[in-house]
């Protein structure tokens, strides 16, 4: 077995409870993915869509896209924007191990700025630039959607590396360092695929919810809203389950039989994720045969919002499973700024409510201007 080499933890203490710390890291985590989910999984629905749209000649689907487009770009900024404060806690509660990590893949990690840089270019593009018929430009969407399928695909290379600290050594004495990758790691392919494949389903679901908007005023483009996101959401999400098997599969045997019943805190998280997330995809599949269409996507959304909440929750433990006897984030010394932690949360609860009502009056004037024509 590799010898296990973690540089030493920081001696200034952190200005939190650990506890505290990892809290944030994980709530501000959940409020990442959620737009990051849109952006990674939007972006291929919407190039999908646009496409079909094209090749049969369906306005009704051309009309969906360019809906679907303009949400990409704001997407995008909240991705990056919500993606700031959980790489911070992570890189104060684990930063050994993710330096190390990010210097081992040094020219892919910094390779990073420039993937983000042409992605969200080119999701404006995409959204904002169209020919004379109005038709989007497929090819910007499919080069910003390649470039957050890389950004996606060097992310797990990175956190699946982080939580594996015997493989510093042997990379650091490999040649090439620096443009090596964790990819040939079991664990890494269906984690992005298990990621890929959710944000998907998280894309098809907000497509339901452009139809919700339509649907009163113009009943027959929303209804088609919901029925092209809601099939697509049932398919995803039975793939997603049986791309998670496979994912859990390839946790090591001690971290795999955490979830099969060997620690209960794990077992249930999991299960209850299992579980609602069929119960999301019953709701969908309901609204998308028409039937309480309304209540049925909300009801859909909120499921699916609680399962995104409890697979990041599966994420944290096997993170934490995998560092068991290698690095005790506990042990890191802590001197609380409570004015400081106060003042940090009032700031958060406040953005959060500035940002929440900016969403809800984009969506209600689009909505209505939409309507209107």
């Amino acid at each position: 077995m590799n010898e296990v080499i973690i540089p030493d933890i920081d001696a200034i203490p952190l200005p939190a409870p650990i506890w505290l710390l990892r809290f944030l890291l994980n709530l501000t985590f959940i409020l990442h993915i959620v737009p990051m989910n849109i952006v990674l999984g939007g972006g291929i629905l919407t190039v999908a869509l646009a496409w079909y749209a094209r090749k049969k000649n369906r306005d009704d689907m051309h009309e969906l896209a360019l809906h679907m487009s303009n949400v990409l770009p704001a997407a995008a900024a909240f991705t990056i924007t919500l993606g700031v404060p959980p790489l911070l806690f992570v890189q104060v509660l684990y930063g050994p191990l993710f330096y190390t990590g990010a210097v081992l893949i040094a020219w892919f990690w910094l390779s990073v700025i420039a993937l983000l840089l042409v992605g969200y270019y080119g999701y404006y593009w995409f959204s904002i630039k169209r020919d004379a018929e109005g038709k989007l430009p497929i090819w910007a969407g499919i080069i910003a959607s390649i470039m957050f399928l890389a950004i996606s695909f060097l992310y797990t290379n990175k956190m699946t590396l982080m939580i594996q600290p015997e493989k510093f050594a042997p990379m650091h004495h490999a040649e090439m360092q620096g443009f090596l990758l964790n990819a040939a790691d079991p664990l890494v392919w269906p984690r992005w695929l298990h990621m890929l494949v959710g944000a998907i389903a998280v894309a098809s679901l907000v497509v339901m919810l452009v139809g919700l908007v339509f649907h009163k005023k113009r009943p027959d483009y929303g209804c088609l809203a919901i029925r092209t996101g809601g099939m697509i959401f049932v398919v995803t999400t039975l793939l997603q389950l049986a791309v998670g098997v496979w994912h859990l599969l390839t946790l090591r045997s001690e971290v795999m039989w955490m979830f099969l019943g060997r620690d209960v805190v794990a077992t249930s998280v999991l299960g209850v994720a299992t579980l609602l997330a069929l119960v999301a995809m019953v709701l969908v599949l309901i609204a998308a045969r028409g039937k309480a269409v309304r209540g049925m996507t909300i009801a859909g959304a909120v499921v699916l919002a609680v399962v995104l909440v409890l697979m990041a929750t599966v994420r944290s433990i096997v993170r934490d499973a995998y560092l068991i006897g290698k690095y005790d984030v506990t042990a890191q010394p802590t001197d609380p700024n409570w004015v400081v932690v106060v003042l940090f949360l009032a700031l958060m609860v406040g953005g959060i409510g500035i940002v929440s009502w900016m969403i809800h009056a984009v969506v209600t004037r689009r909505g209505a201007e939409h309507t209107a024509v």
